[in-house]
């Protein structure tokens, strides 16, 4: 399985997932279920906006996250 590979070669747990597509409807509660399930705490999302301690909270598996590309420089 590569969660293990992963997990081998970075020598540690894998915490945090990132849905491939991102969007509300590439995800359901059974999806939530089965990354609880194998140990992921978090799950981020493609909505762009800051996640709060709320979030982290209430809806960890629903985490939103901010595009790096969406930075300006000064």
């Amino acid at each position: 399985m590569k969660m293990k590979y992963l997990k081998k070669i970075t020598n540690s747990n894998l915490i945090f997932f990132c849905y491939p597509y991102g969007g509300e409807s590439t995800y359901n509660n059974n999806t939530k279920k089965i990354l609880k399930k194998f140990g992921y705490n978090y799950s981020f999302t493609v909505n762009q906006k800051v996640s709060d301690v709320i979030n982290l909270n209430y809806k960890p598996y629903e985490l939103s996250r901010i595009d790096c590309n969406q930075f300006y420089e000064i």
